[in-house]
């Protein structure tokens, strides 16, 4: 009857309906109760509108995010702001999402013209403090990435015209990004529009409402499991979206036919530029396919990637005994590094899947090895060796650990309370903390050690518990999102050794942006009271 009413009462408000149907069927879901027919056509015909809604969409922007940034939500939206010569336009702008989101925003690539010129507006900080260089607009060289020409943000609610002469670069293949990553909750937005020649158009729809939009879809299509709407998330994966939302997509169509639609999510898990924590997002909706098809996608991807990345993406492989026996094979064979057996995280993840004879492989493969407790050792002792607090910077430490921390920590009370919270942390010391962030596994507090389910189709998740929401186990991912599980499909939990922090993020960083993350920490000595 209230799918009825709503239907009925806001038939044109897409978004207001969505915003309902979320709360209703994760009530459902808490108590075990499956939707009823008239709730899954209410949600089949909601998906159909919101993919119709921004299917003819022609935009010229995506949402972008640099290797190991945080996947947070589209900031960008179409906003009407007066420019220093009197006119109104519509600009691009974070602001009217709230002063503290975040995010990049890609143009196409287009030809350099010799000459370009667009209006900005908007803050970098604090008026009179120096700039921090988190908000500004550049032009980037499609083939090497190179920044071409940038300019920050005018310190300045009106726009101001900018000019750029492009001479150099006419003709060359290049692309805008807009970039706001400053996280500070006032003098923290950008506004962007103007641009002449109009090398790149402005949306007809706002970049957030498309991401927004295409996500809700493929949330709801998993409640409703309507196979009549496969073609339609199929086609919308084609709307320009960020990563997030298309993978959002293609892990729904996963749910859908994991045969059919393995090329889709491996497509997005090799391509260049999908941030980390997007890859083991997909790489956990292969897993969980549990296919010949998706086992070797996963298996190319692990073969590929840098070592660095190589466990993230075998953790869900080695989530389930065929995965984990496919895992062993590669690795016997020689076409994947016998390194990552030492990975502590996919060791566990083998042995929870029961594979015969796990250790005896684990012994075999790795008896010519180094141990990682002296491998992590010598990091950690060329971190602390090549730390030199002259040299590092406070202030450029800090979107470091925006970038890298604030996701799942809480400091100075910004950032997620996920892991501890981390005020007072530089009363550790510099060696304490170089090695927390290179062995998080050497001190682990008991109240964030990750917790393994086992589940009925003999797959193990890992993670943080959370609570228990009826018959829901909620816990949180190494990116911090929240997930469930439903009890009845839990046969054992058990709790790791291990911290729900992975290893490797050293390794994501230069050494600069190291040293200047403890930098940053140290100065933090003493707790707020």
């Amino acid at each position: 009857d209230l799918a009825a009413f709503v239907q009925e009462k806001v038939a044109d408000d897409l978004d207001f309906q969505w915003a309902l149907f979320k709360p209703i069927d994760d009530g459902l879901t808490q108590r075990g109760i499956a939707p009823s027919t008239r709730m899954k056509t209410w949600g089949s015909t909601l998906v159909s509108g919101l993919i119709a809604s921004v299917g003819r969409a022609e935009t010229d922007w995506t949402a972008s995010f640099g290797e190991g940034a945080a996947t947070t939500p589209n900031p960008w939206v179409m906003q009407k702001r007066a420019s220093a010569d009197g006119k109104s336009a519509n600009f691009l702008c974070t602001l009217p999402s709230g002063e503290a989101t975040t995010g990049v925003l890609r143009s196409k690539n287009f030809a350099a013209p010799a000459k370009v010129t667009f209006w900005i507006a908007g803050h970098d900080g604090v008026p009179g403090k120096p700039q921090q260089k988190k908000n500004f607009v550049q032009l980037r060289s499609a083939d090497s990435k190179e920044t071409l020409a940038e300019s920050p943000a005018p310190r300045h609610d009106v726009a101001q015209k900018v000019s750029w002469d492009l001479t150099p670069h006419a003709g060359k293949q290049v692309f805008l990004e807009l970039v706001d990553r400053d996280t500070a909750s006032s003098y923290a937005w950008l506004a962007v529009g103007r641009f002449e020649p109009a090398v790149v158009s402005l949306p007809k729809i706002t970049p957030k409402l498309i991401d927004e939009r295409l996500q809700a879809a493929a949330q709801i299509a998993l409640a409703t499991r309507d196979a009549t709407l496969e073609p339609q998330l199929v086609a919308a994966l084609n709307i320009p979206s960020s990563f997030d939302t298309r993978a959002s997509l293609a892990t729904t169509l996963l749910t859908f036919n994991a045969k059919q639609h393995v090329g889709i999510c491996a497509d997005l898990l090799n391509a260049a530029g999908t941030p980390t924590a997007l890859r083991q997002k997909l790489a956990q909706a292969l897993s969980d396919a549990n296919n010949d098809e998706a086992r070797a996608a996963l298996l190319t991807a692990v073969r590929t990637a840098p070592e660095r990345n190589q466990a993230k993406l075998a953790a869900p492989l080695a989530a389930n005994k065929a995965g984990a026996e496919a895992l062993l094979r590669e690795v016997e064979s020689g076409k994947i590094s016998a390194r990552l057996l030492q990975d502590r995280a996919v060791k566990e993840k083998i042995l929870g899947a029961k594979v015969t004879d796990a250790n005896a492989f684990f012994k075999k493969l790795t008896k010519n090895l180094t141990p990682l407790n002296d491998q992590l050792q010598k990091q950690i002792e060329q971190r602390r060796g090549a730390f030199n607090a002259a040299a590092t910077s406070i202030t450029r430490g800090v979107p470091v650990f925006e970038r890298t921390c604030a996701g799942c920590h809480q400091l100075d009370g910004k950032g997620a309370v996920v892991g501890p919270q981390l005020d007072g942390i530089g009363a550790r010391g510099a060696e304490r903390v170089i090695e927390d962030i290179v062995d998080p596994n050497r001190n682990v507090d008991h109240a964030f050690r990750s917790t393994s389910f086992y589940l009925d189709d003999d797959e193990v998740v890992s993670g943080l518990f959370r609570r228990e929401e009826g018959e829901q186990i909620v816990y949180a991912d190494t990116t911090g999102k929240e997930l469930t599980i439903a009890k009845k499909r839990v046969k054992e939990r058990r709790e790791s050794e291990l911290s729900l922090m992975p290893e490797g993020i050293a390794e994501g960083l230069t050494p600069q942006e190291f040293n200047d993350l403890i930098a940053f920490l140290l100065s933090k000595s003493s707790a707020k009271k």
